[in-house]
């Protein structure tokens, strides 16, 4: 039998034995309400496994080679009146004073408004615009963070006026950044935001968040005055790396035409095309007439990738452990486990959740790198060749993207939409001292505004294309990673079999009654 074929009939056979496998009724789905799903949950499960294998079995008869990284197809829009306009000095430091407005509210507010976590700003600054609409637009829109950023925006201000009072004195001091510490900063600090997301008690409590704002605040900006702006924010800021990581996926780029930019760059810009493609660094100091910026296919940024460290990859790993402990904790199941865990923990007292919490994310962040490091060494088995694990692991990690932006969209959909109606309220008194600055402090949150079934729906869309979009880049990875095409294609089965068993897991997380919103 042809080989094409072969592969073809291992996929369909696999998605085929995931739906025989269903058999279970109506299955309730909890989205803040209830509801019935029309068909079996199983016949969710197994669809969505299905087409994910067929993806997969699509792309292994079509995709015979690698496509080279600049080979894409890209309209520059940087021409002309729009593209002026977007990239005029105006435009750039209007966006900027948004980002450091939105940053001193939350620090005015965290530090003297209400303690009421829902007539408080900053709660809903952080959470939902930050946490959610943020990553949802790096993703979807591009890199708007570059912009938005306020310790940068802050820091360059800083800069200029220390250059304007003493032209004489070096600001920042631009000692050397350790090699050693590659990205283990950022991965580090995020880190400890996701625990402060996910498993603190007092994520919600305006004067709390405020403190860390002003601790992280001053972390950043003492190591942007040791080590330099660019330095530390893309390899030490949690929120850069983040962001810069997400926008990897969206249809937007900046790039420089002249390489010799390159030269001066601190970056060490990854990607080898014949333009350097978003390196914000090189686009900074690059001329006016050689800075350009592309609308590009979805994931393209993903797949051009040449060098990830294993600390970029660790990030990678944990911002999907933390997506998915955020679904699962909402569950029934995790409920029952935590109260079997109480009455060991009952000593911490009023930190017993926080201790629980914070296992369960140590854990999952450890299941989903073991479950990583295993995948990579059956991927290199399957292929017959020899590979350094390590560096076919760092290759491959960037094809879990769209995962964890499916199950972000996934998890936080109708979180942004409902929640997200408290700016409009909050704008007229943000400290929550009942004020009324712009008459729309009586506003009433619209709950109906997406019902539980377009939620369902637009849920399992997002985790099915995600996981699709994972499948293409694994399989053009593969293709340049292995000598054969063969190699190539036998590596990708155990892929295939961590895609669909994701894809359906995912779904039955969703799907099930939301009991736990903590």
């Amino acid at each position: 039998m042809n080989m094409r074929w072969q592969y073809a009939a291992a996929g369909l056979s696999l998605a085929i034995t995931f739906l025989i496998a269903m058999s279970s009724p109506v299955a309730a789905h909890g989205f803040g309400e209830r509801y019935d799903l029309p068909f079996p949950l199983p016949y969710y499960l197994g669809g969505a496994g299905l087409v994910v294998a067929l993806s997969f079995v699509i792309m292994g008869m079509t995709a015979r080679q690698w496509e080279p990284d600049d080979e894409y197809p890209a309209i520059a829009i940087s021409r002309g009146f729009v593209g002026s306009i977007m990239s005029g000095t105006v435009m750039t430091w209007s966006v900027r004073l948004i980002g450091i407005f939105a940053f001193a509210l939350v620090l005015i507010a965290g530090f003297y408004g209400t303690p009421v976590s829902d007539r408080n700003i900053s709660v809903v600054i952080i959470w939902v615009v930050f946490w959610v609409g943020l990553a949802y637009s790096s993703a979807l829109i591009g890199n708007i963070w570059v912009l938005l950023n306020p310790w940068d925006s802050i820091f360059r201000i800083f800069e200029a006026v220390v250059r304007l009072v003493d032209l004489g004195r070096v600001i920042p001091l631009n000692r050397p950044y350790p090699d050693r510490l590659s990205y283990w900063p950022a991965f580090a600090l995020f880190l400890v935001f996701a625990w402060i997301e996910s498993s603190f008690s007092g994520s919600s409590t305006p004067t709390t968040l405020a403190t860390f704002v002003a601790i992280y605040s001053f972390v950043t900006f003492t190591g942007m005055f040791v080590f330099g702006r660019q330095v530390w924010l893309r390899q030490a800021e949690a929120f850069t790396a983040f962001f810069s990581l997400l926008a990897r996926f969206s249809p937007t780029e900046v790039a420089v035409t002249d390489r010799t930019v390159c030269e001066t760059c601190s970056s060490d810009c990854e990607i080898h095309q014949d333009v350097c493609v978003d390196c914000y660094e090189c686009y900074e100091i690059a001329p006016r007439e050689t800075r350009n910026f592309y609308i590009r296919p979805y994931a393209a940024g993903l797949k051009t990738v040449e060098r990830i460290s294993t600390s970029q990859m660790a990030m990678v790993l944990t911002v999907l452990a933390t997506v998915s402990f955020d679904g699962f904790t909402a569950t029934s199941g995790w409920v029952g486990f935590f109260d079997r865990l109480l009455p060991i923990f009952d000593s911490f007292g009023s930190h017993t959740g926080t201790v629980i919490h914070s296992i369960g994310l140590a854990a999952m962040v450890g299941v989903f790198v073991s479950v990583y490091i295993v995948l990579v060494q059956f991927v290199i088995m399957a292929s017959g060749e020899e590979l350094p694990a390590e560096s076919v692991a760092r290759k491959f990690v960037l094809s879990l993207v769209p995962i964890a932006l499916a199950y972000h969209l996934a998890h936080f959909f109708s979180f942004l939409l409902i929640q997200g109606q408290l700016v409009i309220p909050l704008l007229s008194d943000p400290l929550g001292h009942g004020w009324d600055l712009f008459g729309t402090a009586d506003y009433v949150i619209e709950l109906t505004i997406v019902n539980a079934r377009a939620t369902w729906l637009i849920s399992v869309a997002a985790i099915v294309i995600g996981h699709i979009f994972a499948v293409y880049l694994a399989h053009m990875t593969a293709l340049k990673t292995f000598t054969s095409n063969k190699a190539a294609l036998h590596s990708q089965y155990p892929m295939l079999i961590l895609m669909v068993g994701y894809t359906m897991v995912g779904l039955w997380i969703l799907a099930q009654p939301i009991v736990n919103t903590e």
